[in-house]
């Protein structure tokens, strides 16, 4: 089984990690700003990329459930999830793209990149060279997404 972006490349399933959706009608916490029924609806696509063991994966979890995992967890090619929102009757799903930092998952990076609207550079502040390699990250992103960039 493999996964399809909306380019020709396939995924093999193996290497991308589905993980449990969130929205404003779960238990987790949401930022919902109306309570009436949508009439409309949008998904934003956002990347976040950064090198190994900085909490990329955190982070998203952290936004979509609302939950913090103290364990770590090696990403092994590529997490999503969503999290969906409801504004001025507007359903707002983001769909969350997480990149493994390891050199290995690089040739995944143009599956988090294209057609993103958002994408978060991460680095660690305890760890000087993370902030350094940010020059190279933004420089693969912007060649894979210039209008958003």
């Amino acid at each position: 089984m493999s996964i399809q972006n909306n380019s020709t490349s396939a995924i093999p399933a193996n290497m991308i990690t589905p993980t449990a959706s969130s929205s404003s009608t779960s238990s987790t916490p949401a930022t919902v700003v109306d309570n009436s029924s949508p009439t409309s609806s949008v998904v934003l696509k956002m990347g976040i990329i950064g090198d190994a063991q900085i909490g990329k994966t955190s982070l998203m979890i952290k936004y979509a459930e609302g939950a913090y995992d103290t364990e770590y967890t090696q990403t092994l090619g590529v997490n999503f999830m969503e999290k969906t929102i409801l504004i001025r009757q507007t359903e707002i799903t983001f769909s969350i793209w997480d990149l493994g930092g390891q050199k290995e998952f690089a040739s995944m990076l143009p599956l988090v990149c294209s057609d993103a609207v958002a994408i978060l550079f991460t680095f660690d502040l305890s760890r000087k060279s993370t902030l350094n390699s940010l020059r190279e990250w933004y420089r693969q992103a912007r060649g894979l997404n210039k209008a958003n960039l």
